[in-house]
């Protein structure tokens, strides 16, 4: 089974009510033809590296998903006719992804992604086994 993550990202300002519907459409189009959706969620609002038609921001959405054929090429087709999408970006991924936790004392949302990194040096840290990241919003 392979597992992918797609990054889109919308016009910043659209409402809550109209950014649950643009990622249940993009939700719908994708469980047609995977097994399951594992992830899907909005990450947040951040500032583009480059303007895209005149928008220096945009929310990013993120979806994790598994699959045992390949339909990258058609989403990609359906996700550029799209208007409300800026742009996307489909990624493999080598590992299956964790599931999404929400903080519930807080209300903020907050994600752990695990990543192998076998001796490599991040900032002059020796770093031998998994490695755990929390980002939080």
């Amino acid at each position: 089974m392979r597992y992918y993550e797609t990054i889109y990202i919308v016009h910043p300002d659209f409402e809550d009510y109209r950014l649950d519907e643009i990622k249940s459409n993009v939700d719908k189009q994708i469980k047609k033809n995977c097994d399951e959706i594992i992830n899907s969620y909005v990450w947040g609002k951040r500032r583009l590296a480059y303007d895209i038609n005149k928008i220096t921001y945009g929310t990013y959405i993120i979806v994790h998903y598994s699959v045992k054929k390949s339909f990258i090429e058609e989403l990609n087709s359906w996700m550029k006719i799209q208007e409300n999408i800026l742009v996307h970006m489909t990624i493999r991924l080598e590992e299956p992804p964790t599931v999404k936790e929400y903080n519930k004392d807080s209300g903020s949302k907050s994600v752990e992604l695990k990543n192998n990194v076998n001796n490599n040096e991040i900032n002059g840290d020796n770093i031998k086994d998994k490695k755990e990241l929390e980002v939080k919003e």
